[in-house]
């Protein structure tokens, strides 16, 4: 296989149990595998919280918004994996600011 795509939609009701302040959000990834084990993925993420009854503004804004990761992967054996990704945080209310990340990530498993 040489790509693999997936999405995700996910809706929380009443987070931490209070009536009427709930979470939606999606997100949209792929793989694609090229030769000499490597591999460049990418991923969107949205997140939004409701603007509960009688509020002027969703409940959680500062954390309401949508983020970009793409990297490339690369595994030299079999249980090790390095990958270096960008990260990008577009946050939705407009009084914050972007944050972007450059990531070394390593996996070993045993």
């Amino acid at each position: 296989m040489l790509l693999s795509l997936g999405a995700e939609y996910n809706w929380m009701l009443n987070e931490d149990y209070e009536r009427g302040y709930n979470r939606t959000g999606y997100s949209v990834y792929g793989s694609y595998f090229l030769p000499y084990d490597l591999e460049v993925f990418a991923r969107y993420d949205f997140v939004r919280s409701n603007r509960p009854e009688g509020a002027d503004r969703p409940w959680d804004l500062a954390n309401d918004g949508s983020s970009i990761i793409g990297g490339l992967q690369y595994q030299p054996i079999s249980r090790v994996k390095i990958a270096l990704n960008y990260r990008d945080w577009y946050p939705y209310a407009q009084n914050l600011e972007n944050h972007a990340y450059i990531y070394l990530n390593l996996e070993f498993k045993y």
